[in-house]
């Protein structure tokens, strides 16, 4: 994979400011943005709630073959002593052709460490390096709050 940059602002940061006119002062409310990534996400986290503890994180990326890419993800079996994600999602931006992502889902962010320092997954790395193109984004996010409705 050819690089990595975090979303944010042109110099690489993002800048979050609070919102004004919250009434519940238990409640914190950020907005981030981020002009690189022409993006705005609002965050609303109560200081009192305890994170879920998975982990998820998104590999976004560009490639002419996505079938390739998927096969050659699942060319290498992880092994029984390195943790697994629950869940390997992979899916395709509608707004931007050619650029996917692969969200993958771990009990916790230990976890996630200890499968991408594994051999499996240098391997992996080593296998779909050639099969994209451009820069490869990594997006690190702890789950806060899941809701299923």
């Amino acid at each position: 994979m050819s690089g990595f940059r975090s979303p944010g602002l042109e110099d690489g940061s993002s800048q979050l400011e609070s919102l004004p006119g919250s009434s519940d002062p238990s409640r914190v409310g950020y907005l981030l943005t981020s002009r690189a990534a022409s993006a705005m996400l609002l965050i609303q986290h109560s200081p009192e709630e305890d994170p879920v503890g998975e982990y998820i994180q998104i590999v976004e990326y560009e490639s002419d073959d996505i079938d390739a890419v998927i096969r050659a993800a699942n060319s290498v079996p992880v092994p029984d002593d390195v943790p697994k994600p629950t869940s390997v999602i992979v899916v395709r931006d509608r707004d931007r052709p050619g650029t996917y992502a692969t969200i993958l889902r771990f009990n916790s962010h230990e976890d996630a460490m200890r499968h991408s320092e594994s051999d499996a997954t240098h391997e992996r790395v080593a296998k779909l390096g050639p099969l994209m193109k451009g820069e490869t984004r990594f997006y690190n996010l702890d789950i806060l709050n899941e809701t299923n409705p």
